[in-house]
């Protein structure tokens, strides 16, 4: 089995999920289509085990936060890039209440603060979906046909 026919297969599984009413099952299945996307034109074998050693790569290493702000800026709107990213940055023990607000601060600017961890990290969260409403709109209204 190729890889692209793997991504239909997920696809569809997803569509199912979310006809059922399980959306947050239906995203996750969706990032892993994306995601299997990006491994090119492998088997789906070959896609599974390239994913499985990112995921392993990913769980070793400790970034620092210019490392973390970098690597959000990089996966720009690309939802599953940031989510990976983010996830890390999120569930890394390593982070203290300074760091998150450093990483906060480089990716969703200086004008915000934080005073606990958790609100550093739901701000770079809401800084991402605000990109990527801000691109929406400006597509639409590009689409849009002027009077």
């Amino acid at each position: 089995m190729k890889a692209t026919e793997l991504k239909s297969v997920v696809s569809d599984l997803a569509d199912l999920f979310r006809a059922g009413g399980a959306n947050a099952p239906a995203k996750d299945l969706d990032i892993l289509a994306d995601r299997i996307e990006t491994t090119g034109g492998k088997t789906a074998d070959q896609a599974l085990d390239q994913l499985d050693r990112e995921i392993d790569q990913a769980t070793q290493k400790k970034l620092s936060p210019p490392h973390y702000v970098k690597a959000l800026k990089d996966a720009g709107l690309n939802e599953a890039a940031f989510l990976k990213i983010f996830g890390m940055f999120k569930n890394d023990k390593s982070i203290k209440k300074a760091d998150a607000i450093e990483v906060m601060k480089g990716y969703a600017g200086q004008h915000v603060r934080a005073r606990t961890k958790a609100e550093a990290i739901d701000e770079v969260e809401r800084k991402f979906t605000e990109l990527v409403y801000d691109d929406n709109s400006h597509r639409q209204a590009a689409e849009t046909t002027p009077w």
